[in-house]
């Protein structure tokens, strides 16, 4: 991500089933038109997490941690999440990414 203020989401999704969970961070550069970055954290019925970043490119396609590439968001998720519903959405603020040390 470049250095400046970003204006940050997270959206909760559940399972089906209600046993499971995700939370999506989502990134926006102040004044910008899109999402540039997301994390996500999974927390499985078993208790299991499991965390992923995402990237959007000059190309605008995504990138996720694994370098994988998809013009889709959807494509690079866990398929189980694909069923997921969104129950909640929060404004977390701005966070203020530096240059780097």
């Amino acid at each position: 991500m470049r250095p400046g203020k970003y204006r940050v989401t997270c959206s909760t999704y559940v399972s089906p089933s209600r046993s499971e969970c995700a939370f999506q961070f989502e990134y926006q550069l102040a004044g910008g038109p899109t999402v540039t970055a997301i994390d996500m954290i999974f927390v499985g019925r078993d208790g299991a997490i499991r965390a992923a970043d995402f990237l959007r490119m000059p190309d605008r396609r995504w990138r996720d941690n694994f370098g994988a590439r998809s013009e889709e968001l959807a494509m690079l998720l866990p398929t189980e999440v694909l069923d997921f519903q969104l129950v909640r959405v929060d404004d977390c603020g701005v966070q203020v990414i530096a240059e780097a040390a």
